[in-house]
């Protein structure tokens, strides 16, 4: 493949998103959209206790959590259950301790739902992050911090990581209630 059909193909997966996640300033809190984007997969968590739509061609695994991950870029979105009361961004931090994983906090909301801002530092990269805790559901998602890298592909990672943002609920969420 060309880099040329490749910058096209992601082009249109842009316009996909375009239409999926309409801009800050237009969308309202009722806007969330009813079926995946073409190109995205919806996963529904057996136990029924959340949802989410995904790129297809994104890897899913079900340990530890959720965990759906480029295999080509540092993005990834991670879902997991906290107990009620928890500290969940400590927790989460101290699960990836051992790893040799470090979570920095620099940003957060209190909650209903806890929304938090940060740099995890995991294998020898570095990723920014954005998280919520909503109900016992915790939903991390992040992309790789590569100076190297161009703002284009960044944009491109941030409205992918915004779509899977979009397309989260929880069971017993506020119909248009939105995630961070």
């Amino acid at each position: 493949m060309s880099l040329e059909e490749i910058a096209r193909g992601m082009m249109q997966f842009l316009d996909r998103l375009d239409r999926m996640v309409p801009a800050r300033r237009e969308r309202s809190s009722k806007t969330r959209p009813s079926k995946p984007a073409a190109g995205f997969t919806r996963y529904r968590d057996p136990r029924g206790r959340f949802e989410l739509s995904y790129p297809a061609e994104w890897v899913l695994e079900e340990s530890q959590g959720l965990q759906i991950r480029s295999p080509v870029m540092g993005s990834f979105a991670w879902v997991d259950f906290v107990p009620p009361g928890a500290h969940a961004w400590e927790l989460l931090d101290s699960s990836l301790k051992p790893l040799g994983g470090n979570l920095q906090k620099t940003r957060s909301l209190p909650g209903p739902p806890e929304k938090a801002w940060g740099v995890l530092e995991l294998g020898g990269r570095r990723f920014r992050w954005s998280g919520i805790v909503r109900g016992g559901v915790l939903l991390l998602l992040g992309n790789v911090v590569d100076p190297k890298r161009g703002s284009t592909l960044e944009r491109y990672e941030e409205r992918i990581v915004a779509a899977i943002r979009g397309s989260f609920k929880e069971a017993g969420a506020p119909r248009g209630s939105r995630s961070p």
